[in-house]
């Protein structure tokens, strides 16, 4: 099992270190490196980042800050490989964009809200079918950011 295999189970781990740990090596592996990100993405790693985008109602220690900021930024840097832009979407039926919508509108804090919004604007980038999904609340707050 290779490396970025690992980080990604790791992902999943109920060790809020593991997780805080795989995440600042995956954010890492995704931030200078085209191929990397494809790896990244070939392993899986979409569905477990989105999750740790999204607080637990259940759980009273989420959202946990770093780790939301370090999926967030992951993301934002997997977004940036316009090979697999579209496979992001994709992948995740849709959740990716509710997922970054969400942190962009509730996120623990204005890093991974600021993250989330760069990697939904790099996902969506000029098709505007995709920009109404988003909706016009959401453009808003990023261009808020901007300021």
């Amino acid at each position: 099992m290779s490396r970025v295999h690992t980080l990604v189970l790791r992902l999943r781990s109920e060790h809020l270190e593991a997780r805080r740990g795989a995440l600042k090596e995956l954010r890492l592996l995704a931030k200078h490196d085209d191929d990397k990100r494809m790896v990244i993405f070939d392993a899986g790693a979409v569905g477990p980042l989105l999750k740790l985008l999204d607080p637990d109602p259940e759980d009273p220690e989420d959202p946990d800050q770093i780790s939301q900021q370090e999926a967030s930024a992951t993301l934002l840097n997997l977004s940036l490989n316009h090979h697999i832009r579209g496979r992001i979407l994709a992948s995740s039926s849709g959740n990716a964009i509710e997922s970054l919508v969400r942190t962009i509108s509730h996120g623990s804090s204005s890093i991974a809200m600021e993250n989330a919004a760069v990697a939904l604007v790099n996902l969506v980038g000029k098709d505007e079918d995709m920009k109404a999904k988003v909706g016009s609340s959401v453009w808003s707050t990023m261009v808020a950011f901007r300021r």
